[in-house]
């Protein structure tokens, strides 16, 4: 059994260790995070750039300061026209700094921190493709869903839902789409925009700043098939162990039995016939009665004309054992020999033939013995014997 629980020991440092790692992984790619400012941690490269509407004669503008850690914009409105606007985008590129949509579906959230000179509300804009309308590099064809959200003089943490956001009536009513056609999909990003609102202040200048722009996701299917191939390795892992345990029980009470059958008794009366010393004489007096229930060591002393005390000595000394331990060492090993052999043997029969006349107290000295209950004992004896027993009968 030591062999047995070693294994099962490292099997199951294996399967912690490889259950860690998994979901370790699992979780990596469930929440994913890709952020985008500082510029140099940003998993998407892109490029910076202003809009303002003095393509609509208006005079407002926008003037960045910096791109790299934080974006750091000055943004000023001016009531020129009748809807004023101005902003400062994120336009995304490749490796040969060519304008080019990017894949933002995995994502669910935009977080980022900003601060703002001026109390004011501000909107984010998620430019997307419409395989319809959107002709590349004309802006104003992409569906634009945006965010509104509060700017204050002190740095103050943003989430914005991409999935949730809102596209413009005045787009819809410019291509003549329903007003209930709100939908977009992020597979096709050309830039995020961050402007300002009918809510800015006018004639005045706000400088806006932005770090820790991060977008934000959640892959659970990737989750859940990681522990369903847990849960698959752990169940495989306790079949396993249960099944070993009743190989290695088995097998175990097998040679515990192999190595007292035929009882010690027989074994040393076999080794040494002729001897008849006193010791001798006590070992094949017990193995000729030990079936007797009423046996007991005063009837010893009295059939054999040996002190009790002397009696005990000799037994300690050729076996180790008192009477009353080397009686029902003798007992227990022919129980478990008969419950091995015997095909539908009842357990309180079993226990009367060895010379228990309590069967409670024979499933206790049983258990203490053989580490099991009879009625254990010979079930592990039956499922162990029974393929082998269909074997030969085929």
């Amino acid at each position: 059994m030591i062999g047995f629980y070693k294994r099962a020991l490292y099997g199951l440092l294996i399967l912690l260790v490889t259950s860690i790692v998994l979901v370790l992984i699992a979780l990596d790619q469930t929440f994913l995070s890709s952020p985008l400012m500082p510029r140099q941690a940003s998993t998407y490269g892109w490029f910076s750039e202003t809009d303002t509407d003095q393509y609509d004669g208006g005079s407002s503008t926008a003037f960045l300061s910096d791109d790299s850690f934080l974006l750091d914009a000055e943004l000023r409105l001016t009531e020129t026209i009748e809807r004023p606007y101005t902003a400062v985008s994120m336009v995304f590129h490749d490796a040969n700094n060519q304008r080019i949509h990017r894949d933002l579906s995995a994502y669910q959230h935009i977080t980022f921190q900003i601060k703002c000179s001026t109390n004011t509300v501000l909107t984010m804009l998620v430019y997307t493709v419409d395989s319809v309308i959107t002709q590349p590099h004309n802006y104003l064809t992409y569906r634009a869903p945006h965010s509104y959200f509060n700017c204050s003089s002190q740095w103050q943490p943003v989430t914005l839902d991409l999935t949730d956001m809102t596209l413009p009536a005045w787009w819809l009513h410019m291509f003549n789409l329903n007003l209930a056609d709100n939908g977009y999909s992020l597979e096709q990003v050309a830039k995020i925009q961050l402007g300002t609102t009918a809510q800015s202040p006018l004639n005045e200048t706000i400088r806006v700043q932005v770090n820790s722009l991060t977008l934000r996701g959640e892959d659970w299917q990737t989750l859940y098939l990681t522990a369903g191939l847990l849960i698959l390795l752990w169940l495989g892992y306790i079949v396993w162990f249960v099944r070993a345990h009743g190989h290695a029980l088995v097998s175990g009470l097998q040679h515990k039995i192999l190595s007292e059958r035929p009882l010690v008794a027989y074994q040393q009366l076999s080794l040494a016939p002729h001897r008849n010393s006193p010791s001798d004489s006590i070992i094949r007096y017990l193995a000729e009665h030990f079936s007797n229930p009423e046996l007991n060591v005063d009837m010893a002393v009295n059939a054999l004309g040996i002190n009790r005390t002397k009696m005990n000595e000799l037994l300690k000394a050729e076996l180790g054992l008192t009477f009353t331990g080397y009686l029902n060492k003798l007992r227990l090993a022919e129980a478990s020999r008969l419950l091995s052999i015997t095909d539908n043997g009842n357990i309180a029969d079993i226990a009367y033939a060895v010379g228990y006349k309590n069967i409670s107290y024979f499933n206790k000295l049983f258990k203490e013995e053989y580490g099991c209950t009879p009625k254990s004992f010979k079930q592990h004896f039956d499922k162990a014997s029974s393929p082998k027993s269909e074997q030969n009968s085929h």
